[in-house]
Protein backbone atom coordinates (compact mmCIF):
# COMPACT_ATOMS: atom_id res chain seq x y z
CA UNK A 1 0.00 0.00 0.00
CA UNK A 2 2.94 2.21 0.01
CA UNK A 3 2.14 5.50 -2.17
CA UNK A 4 5.08 7.85 -1.64
CA UNK A 5 8.72 6.45 -1.39
CA UNK A 6 12.23 8.59 -0.90
CA UNK A 7 15.59 7.39 -1.09
CA UNK A 8 18.62 9.01 -0.20
CA UNK A 9 22.14 7.47 -0.93
CA UNK A 10 21.01 4.12 -1.11
CA UNK A 11 22.13 1.50 -3.77
CA UNK A 12 19.94 -1.04 -5.69
CA UNK A 13 21.09 -4.38 -6.07
CA UNK A 14 20.70 -6.19 -8.98
CA UNK A 15 21.55 -9.45 -7.41
CA UNK A 16 17.69 -10.71 -6.91
CA UNK A 17 14.85 -10.00 -9.20
CA UNK A 18 13.07 -6.42 -8.85
CA UNK A 19 9.59 -6.28 -6.77
CA UNK A 20 6.68 -4.51 -7.76
CA UNK A 21 5.48 -1.70 -6.37
CA UNK A 22 2.08 -1.55 -7.57
CA UNK A 23 0.56 1.26 -5.13
CA UNK A 24 3.61 3.75 -5.42
CA UNK A 25 2.68 7.17 -7.24
CA UNK A 26 5.15 9.09 -5.47
CA UNK A 27 9.38 8.19 -6.10
CA UNK A 28 12.08 10.59 -5.00
CA UNK A 29 15.40 9.47 -5.56
CA UNK A 30 19.40 10.83 -5.43
CA UNK A 31 21.50 9.93 -8.01
CA UNK A 32 24.36 10.94 -6.80
CA UNK A 33 25.00 7.31 -5.82
CA UNK A 34 22.95 5.24 -7.86
CA UNK A 35 24.43 5.27 -11.73
CA UNK A 36 23.34 1.82 -12.92
CA UNK A 37 20.52 0.34 -14.66
CA UNK A 38 19.10 -1.36 -11.59
CA UNK A 39 17.66 1.98 -10.42
CA UNK A 40 15.54 1.96 -13.60
CA UNK A 41 14.76 -1.27 -13.00
CA UNK A 42 13.53 -0.25 -9.89
CA UNK A 43 11.43 2.46 -11.04
CA UNK A 44 10.20 1.03 -14.29
CA UNK A 45 8.10 -1.55 -11.68
CA UNK A 46 6.13 1.15 -10.24
CA UNK A 47 3.15 0.69 -12.78
CA UNK A 48 1.15 3.67 -11.35
CA UNK A 49 3.70 6.27 -10.58
CA UNK A 50 2.62 9.96 -11.25
CA UNK A 51 5.47 12.21 -10.01
CA UNK A 52 9.41 11.27 -10.55
CA UNK A 53 12.18 13.17 -8.56
CA UNK A 54 15.47 12.76 -9.24
CA UNK A 55 18.43 14.68 -7.63
CA UNK A 56 21.92 14.59 -7.58
CA UNK A 57 25.36 15.95 -7.26
CA UNK A 58 28.11 15.89 -9.61
CA UNK A 59 30.91 15.75 -8.00
CA UNK A 60 30.39 12.97 -5.76
CA UNK A 61 31.27 10.25 -8.41
CA UNK A 62 33.17 12.76 -11.31
CA UNK A 63 34.08 11.63 -14.65
CA UNK A 64 31.57 8.44 -14.62
CA UNK A 65 29.14 8.50 -17.63
CA UNK A 66 25.15 7.86 -16.51
CA UNK A 67 22.45 7.40 -18.81
CA UNK A 68 18.85 6.98 -17.13
CA UNK A 69 15.93 6.08 -19.44
CA UNK A 70 12.71 7.84 -17.98
CA UNK A 71 10.11 5.99 -19.99
CA UNK A 72 6.60 5.57 -18.00
CA UNK A 73 3.06 5.62 -19.42
CA UNK A 74 1.67 6.34 -15.95
CA UNK A 75 3.98 9.14 -14.92
CA UNK A 76 2.46 13.11 -15.00
CA UNK A 77 5.50 15.01 -13.35
CA UNK A 78 9.31 14.69 -13.58
CA UNK A 79 11.62 16.72 -11.73
CA UNK A 80 15.61 16.73 -12.29
CA UNK A 81 17.67 18.50 -10.11
CA UNK A 82 21.37 18.83 -10.75
CA UNK A 83 24.06 20.30 -9.15
CA UNK A 84 28.44 20.35 -8.92
CA UNK A 85 31.06 21.67 -7.24
CA UNK A 86 33.62 21.32 -8.74
CA UNK A 87 35.14 24.12 -10.96
CA UNK A 88 35.71 22.09 -14.66
CA UNK A 89 36.42 24.29 -17.87
CA UNK A 90 36.64 20.46 -19.96
CA UNK A 91 32.69 20.23 -20.93
CA UNK A 92 31.87 16.56 -21.09
CA UNK A 93 28.59 15.02 -21.12
CA UNK A 94 28.55 13.45 -17.82
CA UNK A 95 24.60 12.52 -17.71
CA UNK A 96 22.19 11.44 -20.55
CA UNK A 97 18.47 11.88 -20.21
CA UNK A 98 15.92 9.95 -22.42
CA UNK A 99 12.61 10.93 -21.54
CA UNK A 100 9.90 8.53 -22.97
CA UNK A 101 6.49 10.04 -21.19
CA UNK A 102 3.53 10.11 -23.51
CA UNK A 103 1.52 11.51 -20.69
CA UNK A 104 3.84 13.54 -18.09
CA UNK A 105 1.73 16.87 -18.10
CA UNK A 106 4.76 18.60 -16.30
CA UNK A 107 8.22 18.56 -16.61
CA UNK A 108 11.37 20.59 -14.18
CA UNK A 109 14.93 20.58 -14.76
CA UNK A 110 17.16 22.65 -12.84
CA UNK A 111 20.67 21.94 -13.43
CA UNK A 112 24.19 23.45 -13.75
CA UNK A 113 25.75 20.53 -15.31
CA UNK A 114 24.34 20.82 -18.72
CA UNK A 115 23.32 17.08 -19.39
CA UNK A 116 22.40 15.84 -22.41
CA UNK A 117 18.57 15.18 -22.98
CA UNK A 118 16.66 13.00 -25.31
CA UNK A 119 13.16 13.28 -25.45
CA UNK A 120 10.20 11.92 -27.04
CA UNK A 121 6.68 11.02 -27.06
CA UNK A 122 5.91 14.49 -24.99
CA UNK A 123 2.39 14.85 -26.47
CA UNK A 124 0.56 15.77 -23.16
CA UNK A 125 3.52 18.34 -21.58
CA UNK A 126 1.73 21.12 -19.95
CA UNK A 127 4.62 23.23 -18.47
CA UNK A 128 7.78 22.93 -18.83
CA UNK A 129 10.26 25.02 -16.28
CA UNK A 130 13.89 25.13 -17.34
CA UNK A 131 16.87 26.48 -15.22
CA UNK A 132 20.11 25.25 -16.36
CA UNK A 133 23.74 27.00 -16.17
CA UNK A 134 25.76 28.85 -14.09
CA UNK A 135 24.61 32.98 -13.17
CA UNK A 136 28.30 34.57 -13.29
CA UNK A 137 29.67 32.36 -15.73
CA UNK A 138 30.74 33.44 -18.82
CA UNK A 139 30.36 30.94 -22.01
CA UNK A 140 32.78 31.18 -24.57
CA UNK A 141 33.45 29.19 -27.04
CA UNK A 142 33.43 25.84 -25.10
CA UNK A 143 29.97 26.08 -24.41
CA UNK A 144 29.09 25.05 -26.98
CA UNK A 145 28.33 22.12 -26.24
CA UNK A 146 26.23 23.55 -23.45
CA UNK A 147 24.54 25.67 -26.19
CA UNK A 148 23.52 22.80 -27.96
CA UNK A 149 22.32 20.71 -25.34
CA UNK A 150 20.23 23.96 -24.22
CA UNK A 151 18.54 24.13 -27.52
CA UNK A 152 17.87 20.23 -27.20
CA UNK A 153 15.87 20.91 -24.18
CA UNK A 154 13.79 23.86 -25.50
CA UNK A 155 13.70 21.98 -29.13
CA UNK A 156 11.84 19.04 -27.02
CA UNK A 157 9.39 20.84 -25.45
CA UNK A 158 7.67 21.94 -28.48
CA UNK A 159 4.18 20.31 -27.24
CA UNK A 160 4.42 22.20 -23.61
CA UNK A 161 1.47 25.04 -23.77
CA UNK A 162 3.86 26.44 -21.08
CA UNK A 163 7.21 27.81 -21.03
CA UNK A 164 9.69 28.71 -18.15
CA UNK A 165 12.84 29.43 -18.33
CA UNK A 166 14.88 30.70 -15.57
CA UNK A 167 16.85 33.91 -14.72
CA UNK A 168 20.42 31.85 -15.76
CA UNK A 169 19.58 30.28 -19.27
CA UNK A 170 18.05 34.04 -19.89
CA UNK A 171 21.14 35.83 -19.05
CA UNK A 172 22.74 33.10 -21.43
CA UNK A 173 23.94 34.72 -24.75
CA UNK A 174 20.17 34.94 -26.46
CA UNK A 175 22.58 36.19 -30.00
CA UNK A 176 22.32 32.20 -29.95
CA UNK A 177 19.13 32.10 -30.78
CA UNK A 178 19.20 34.11 -34.03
Amino acid sequence: HLKVLKLSRVRVHDDEPPCSFPSLKNLQVDISYACDESLQKFYHHCPVLKELRMEGELDTFPNVYCQFDVSSESLKALYIKLQSNYDDDEEEEIYTFKIKAKNLESLFIDEDILTDYEMEELISLVEGNIQIGWEDYQYGMSGRIFFNNAFKIIRGLTHARTLTLGERITGVRLISFW
